[in-house]
């Protein structure tokens, strides 16, 4: 059962970091090609000319997009039994939304889509409940940062 969860977070990374890419570049790809067609049925005319400028401005600012999603989102370190960002922010292990604090105590977060709401409880690597700024004060020691 662990394996089988080690499988599917290891593939979840891998569409992440190698998929997507991979799937930009072959539109991206695929783009051209049609572009070079059109280059031929319209004889370099100012349609043409048109085409060209607004697939490669469209191209441009969709990979522009992803890469900024990517750079905002896509860095998580899962540590704890939930994902963090770069700011020390939860993050959902299932669908990577925000997670929200339960009122009940610090160390439980319940994931704020409500099409996932799944229970997240911080544990440290003996199974203890620690609440979150003790977990950050552990990240920052293993980062190898000062606390301030």
């Amino acid at each position: 059962m662990i394996k089988d969860k080690a499988i599917e977070i290891l593939l979840d990374k891998l569409a992440d970091l190698i998929l997507k890419p991979f799937i930009s570049i072959i539109l991206t790809v695929i783009i051209v090609l049609i572009t070079a067609l059109f280059a031929y049925i319209l004889e370099y005319g100012t349609n043409f000319m048109i085409f060209v400028v607004s697939t490669v401005a469209i191209t441009t600012g969709s990979f522009i997009g992803w890469l900024r999603i990517y750079f905002k989102y896509g860095r998580l370190n899962e540590q704890f039994g939930v994902y963090w960002d770069r700011d020390y922010n939860l993050r959902c292990l299932h669908c990577k939304s925000p997670l929200k604090n339960s009122s009940a105590n610090g160390y439980t977060f319940f994931c704020s889509d409500p099409d996932c709401n799944n229970k997240h409880i911080l544990k440290d690597e003996q199974s203890k409940y620690i609440e979150k700024h003790e977990a950050v004060e552990i990240m920052n020691k293993q980062k190898g940062k000062r606390e301030d």
